[in-house]
């Protein structure tokens, strides 16, 4: 699981992108479900990063899209 918080939110984009990216995407592959606690501009952030990351990366996850994380019960988020 990837949990994402307030510290990692200034860290994600680095840490998804240069480091974890691929491990990330065999993750996602494999079912990972992503759940997001935090504001919602932070996840907004978030979801917007992940969706850039998707959309690079369309060939490796299959066409994976943020939406279809979320149809799927994949992407979770508790925001206030």
């Amino acid at each position: 699981m990837i949990r994402v918080d307030r510290y990692l939110n200034r860290r994600i984009a680095i840490t998804m992108f240069h480091g974890i990216g691929n491990q990330f995407i065999q993750q996602l592959n494999q079912g990972a479900i992503i759940m997001v606690c935090g504001s919602r501009l932070m996840a907004q952030g978030v979801e917007d990063r992940l969706d850039d990351l998707l959309n690079r990366h369309s060939d490796a996850v299959h066409g994976l899209t943020v939406a279809q994380l979320k149809a799927d019960k994949r992407y979770l988020q508790d925001v206030y």
